[in-house]
C-alpha cells in the first residue's frame, strides 16, 4: 500500500486550521501539509540535527517544538540510530535489527526533553479543537496516546504508525491501536508492507463536527 495522499485532507478538511506532526524527523511532512491545508502546522522533534532540517524548512505556517511528545514531562530516554536517522525512537529497538540489519543504533540512550500531548494542548491551544494529529514516533505511539487522553477528545482526524512486527519495544500492532482509539473509527490503512503501516481515523463524536465547519 502506498502514503496517503497529502491532497486527500483538503477534501477531509477543507478549513482546517491546526495540525500536529508529533515526530516530525526533517519536517517534509510538515511542510506539505502546511501547504495543501493551508493551516498552521505544529511540529515536534527532539533530536537536535534533524530539528535543524525541519528549520530549513520553515515557512510562516510552521510552529517548531523541539521536544518529544510522550507519556509524562519531563525527561525521556532517546535511542539514535546511527546511520539512518530516520529510526530515531524513545522506544529501545526490538526486531528493528532482524528487519533491517543494515540500520545500526547506539548502545546507550541519551536524554531529551518530554511533555504529554494535553499539558501542551491545555498550555498553548487552552483546549481548542485540532484537526488533525500525524503521529510517526517508532513505537511510542502508545505514549504520545497514554498523555493525550483529553486532546483526542477534541480530535477530528488521527493519521498514525502501526508495527505488525515490533521493530521497537513496546510498539502497538494494528489491533492494540484501535483498541487504544476506541472513539476513533477506521477510514483507510496505508503503506501496509507486512512490517509496519499507517491507520487514518475519525473521531466519532458527532457535537465535535458541529463545533464548526470540517
Amino acid at each position: 500500500m502506498q502514503d496517503i495522499d497529502k491532497k486527500d485532507f483538503k477534501v477531509l478538511l477543507p478549513n482546517c486550521k491546526t495540525v500536529l506532526d508529533i515526530g516530525s524527523f526533517n519536517g517534509k511532512d510538515a511542510h506539505e501539509l502546511s501547504y495543501v491545508l493551508d493551516c498552521d502546522v505544529h511540529c515536534f522533534e527532539p533530536d537536535k540535527d534533524n530539528f535543524e532540517k525541519i528549520k530549513g524548512l520553515q515557512n510562516d505556517r510552521l510552529i517548531l517544538w523541539p521536544y518529544a511528545i510522550g507519556a509524562w514531562h519531563g525527561k525521556a530516554p532517546f535511542v539514535k540510530s546511527k546511520n539512518h536517522p530516520a529510526s530515531h525512537s524513545m522506544r529501545a529497538p526490538l526486531k528493528h535489527k532482524d528487519v533491517w540489519p543494515g540500520i545500526t543504533f547506539s548502545r546507550t540512550s541519551h536524554m531529551v526533553k518530554c511533555t504529554t500531548l494535553d499539558a501542551w494542548h491545555l498550555a498553548v491551544l487552552k483546549q481548542a479543537p485540532i484537526d488533525l494529529i500525524w503521529i510517526d514516533v517508532n513505537g511510542a505511539e502508545g505514549d504520545v496516546i497514554k498523555g493525550g487522553t483529553q486532546a483526542l477528545k477534541v480530535t477530528k482526524y488521527v493519521y498514525i504508525e502501526f508495527q505488525e512486527v515490533e521493530l521497537f519495544k513496546g510498539a502497538m500492532n494494528r489491533e492494540k491501536t484501535l483498541l487504544r482509539l476506541p472513539d476513533f473509527e477506521l477510514l483507510g490503512e496505508y503503506n501496509f508492507g507486512g512490517n509496519y503501516g499507517n491507520l487514518l481515523l475519525k473521531n466519532k463524536n458527532q457535537e465535535l463536527w458541529l463545533t464548526g465547519t470540517q
